[in-house]
């Protein structure tokens, strides 16, 4: 039963199916979860992780490793969100001053900044 599960925690981590979407950047699963009324993109994790804090830090794995597509496919996730539901996408990240959308921006600086060293490399610069 899909609404009886939605916000479900049975992940090992407390992760809901929302999370799990959202940070493996599912953008199918992610718009059926959140056309569910059901479904509450607020809820912690065990870590004290809202959906939208997964897919930061899935974020930051995906470019410390260079994985500038999985990258991008995060930053739709946060689309998404940003289109759906404004206040999650504001929310302040950590107990910072940073929120989800500043973290998405410095995301995708940082890649243009690899982009450019691996430039330099190729041109010997």
């Amino acid at each position: 039963n899909v609404t009886r599960g939605i916000n479900s925690q049975q992940h090992f981590l407390g992760k809901t199916p929302l999370h799990l979407a959202a940070e493996h950047g599912e953008l199918t699963s992610l718009n059926a979860l959140l056309d569910n009324k059901m479904c509450k993109s607020t809820v912690k994790d065990f870590n004290g992780q809202t959906p939208v804090h997964s897919v930061i830090r899935a974020i930051e794995y995906a470019a410390d490793r260079h994985n500038f597509q999985k990258v991008d496919n995060l930053i739709e996730v946060l689309k998404v969100f940003s289109r759906r539901q404004r206040r999650d996408f504001n929310e302040k990240i950590g107990g910072t001053n940073i929120t989800a959308y500043d973290l998405g921006r410095m995301c995708k600086v940082k890649k243009v900044q690899e982009l450019f060293r691996s430039f330099d490399m190729i041109l010997g610069a």
